[in-house]
């Protein structure tokens, strides 16, 4: 069968991770402890040596001692990036926009909002070089 660029479609990834979430999450669903999680991995992975997750009222924070999206900023929260050297792997961030009502991301010198509006971002308390806040669905 011989394929031509008219038989490719255009897939809109915010759509397709909604409807197919299951394929990010262990427990088929949006979670994000679950979340929280992968960023630690990537931040480890990335050479974080003290990575934190801090759980306020309403909100997720992980912070590191090193910046480990620096250079992917700000595609990393809007497109499936792939982890460098890792195949079938993807990094984190893009799930949190596409779950999360409010994102956060921050260095010691910027604060960027990613999702949301109207909100009062997180005391981050610690010194660190990289920080995301995501909101916490209150049970």
């Amino acid at each position: 069968m011989n394929y031509n660029p008219d038989d490719i479609t255009t897939v809109n990834v915010f759509d397709y991770i909604r409807r197919e979430q299951c394929r990010f999450f262990r427990r088929g669903a949006y979670d994000p402890v679950e979340i929280a999680t992968m960023l630690v991995g990537e931040a480890l992975a990335a050479g974080a040596e003290n990575v934190r997750v801090l759980t306020q009222p309403d909100w997720l924070v992980v912070t590191a001692d090193h910046d480990w999206i620096d250079t992917l900023e700000p595609s990393i929260f809007h497109n499936v990036v792939r982890v460098l050297g890792e195949p079938n792997s993807m990094f984190a961030e893009v799930l949190l926009t596409v779950f999360a009502r409010h994102v956060i991301t921050a260095t010691p010198d910027h604060t960027t909002l990613v999702k949301g509006d109207g909100i009062t971002p997180p005391d981050i308390p610690g010194t660190w070089a990289r920080a995301i806040a995501f909101d916490r669905p209150r049970n």
